[in-house]
């Protein structure tokens, strides 16, 4: 399916539901995840939880969702430039280049409670 739409559309509509699932999704079987391990930021030590869906990936600083999410983006840019933004792809080819982007940062990212989640910033 062929979308159009602004930076802030894509967000809305694509980011926090379809992007956040599928990373979701293909980082489930990570070895923190199903250990239920929190890796651990800062003062705040390793640790295990007690209930499946507490443990997430946590991007590593200057690399988060919105910031991957604009650079796959900009390839498919049909705005002059100087004007609003506004880009057009196939949704299931964004959706593969969002997730290809994602793969060599996985080991540079943690997998964290929520605590650790704020504390690390993502």
């Amino acid at each position: 399916m062929i979308v159009e739409g602004t930076y802030d559309e894509f967000c809305k509509y694509f980011s926090s539901s379809l992007f956040t699932n599928l990373v979701k999704t293909k980082t489930a079987k990570a070895k923190p995840k199903q250990s239920l391990t929190c890796e651990g930021v800062g003062d705040h030590a390793p640790h295990k939880v007690d209930r499946r869906g507490q443990i997430q990936f946590c991007h590593p600083p200057g690399r988060s969702r919105p910031i991957i999410l604009y650079e796959v983006l900009s390839r498919y840019k049909i705005t002059p430039t100087g004007s609003a933004e506004i880009f057009r792809c196939d949704i299931a080819v964004l959706t593969n280049e969002f997730w290809q982007a994602h793969i060599p940062i996985i080991p540079q990212g943690r997998f964290l409670c929520q605590v650790g989640k704020a504390i690390y910033g993502d």
